[in-house]
């Protein structure tokens, strides 16, 4: 089977937030965390739903898509960054890699998501996540 992630905290199951006003292009990631971590999964389809799930639970990562129902992904990437600095975040762009990085230098993106992110990122985020101290392998 595999590596399964956890939260570093306690064997908690990962806590995700994915912030996308379509569920379903967030639905092939979603299954991806699912199948390799022990994963509870939020679904807001607004930034401001998304940052209140980040203010008033435990959240390890949260997943922003590039525009949600009232605000870009760069901005609740931002916000992120200012109010819940150790929350892990990846952000969908379509943006080169240069540009990418300049957009987001010093926001704490552990990386860029595809427009469609599908399981083999989930992977990717999770061994990003282990490297960076956000998660762990049970």
């Amino acid at each position: 089977m595999g590596k399964r992630y956890t939260s570093i905290h306690d064997n908690d199951p990962l806590r995700v937030v994915l912030a996308s006003r379509l569920s379903d292009r967030m639905a092939d990631f979603k299954r991806g965390l699912a199948a390799h971590a022990e994963v509870e999964i939020f679904q807001a389809d607004s930034g401001e739903e998304a940052l209140q799930f980040l203010a008033d639970q435990r959240i390890d990562l949260i997943a922003i898509d590039q525009v949600v129902t009232d605000m870009g992904g760069l901005e609740v990437a931002k916000t992120v960054a200012q109010f819940h600095p150790f929350v892990s975040s990846v952000l969908v762009s379509d943006a080169s890699e240069a540009d990418f990085h300049e957009q987001t230098e010093g926001l704490g993106v552990l990386m860029r998501l595809p427009e469609a992110p599908d399981e083999s990122a989930a992977l990717k985020v999770l061994q990003h996540m282990e490297k960076a101290f956000a998660a762990k392998v049970c």
